[in-house]
């Protein structure tokens, strides 16, 4: 037992392997937690950059936002090339003066046809085209057959007078000078017929009428 001191140093010796493992184990633990730890600290700050970078561009879009709003559209004293409805000038026009109207004339009545009932149409059958001036069709019609004719709202082929008044068409006169036994008079002989007791057969009542306007130019 004397000699056991001896073995002291061996033992330690043997030991110094074991108690470098354990101290290089401990050390590494701590190293691995210090890498740890920087790790998170270093997410966590640069997780709060981030968020920090996110509110200071929200701030900043706001503000622009804020100014925007409360900037005036266009620079004080600048024309506005089209300005609002709102902005534009009332322009007064003046009180129209009365413009003088001219004298209406009136118009001469027309005079009444009058159906002397002189069979002047005696042995005729009357067509029309064209208005009449003062008369309507109808009553033409009824003129000519309270004077001894017949008068039809058509052309038939059995026609002798064709009355032409204004604005008359082409297709009837084109008749009329077509066939022999028809003759064309005006709107102005068809009344001198009603009004006048001619019983003239058309050639001898033209040549009549031409001498009669004659004597009234005269």
């Amino acid at each position: 037992m004397k000699y056991a001191y001896l073995f002291i140093p061996g033992l330690v010796i043997l030991a110094l392997p074991m108690i470098k493992a354990l101290v290089d184990g401990h050390k590494a633990k701590v190293a691995k937690k210090a890498q740890i730890a920087a790790k998170e600290a270093r997410e966590a700050a640069r997780r709060e950059a981030l968020r920090k970078a996110n509110e200071a561009r929200e701030a900043k879009k706001a503000a622009e936002e804020a100014a925007k709003a409360a900037m005036p559209k266009r620079k004080p004293g600048r024309p506005r090339k089209n300005p609002l409805p709102e902005e534009r000038p009332q322009i007064i026009s003046p009180d129209p003066q009365p413009v003088a109207q001219p004298a209406q004339i009136p118009e001469p009545a027309p005079k009444p046809v009058t159906y002397c009932g002189n069979n002047a149409f005696a042995g005729h059958v009357v067509a029309f085209t064209g208005t009449l001036p003062g008369m309507t069709r109808r009553e033409a019609i009824e003129a000519v057959k309270k004077n001894g004719g017949t008068a039809f709202e058509s052309m038939p082929a059995a026609t002798t007078l064709l009355v032409v008044g204004d604005r008359p068409g082409t297709r009837k006169q084109d008749k009329a000078d077509e066939w022999p036994s028809c003759r064309k008079i005006t709107a102005e002989q068809f009344f001198i017929m009603l009004r006048m007791p001619l019983t003239f057969e058309p050639d001898a009542f033209v040549s009549f009428l031409g001498q009669r306007l004659a004597n009234n130019n005269a």
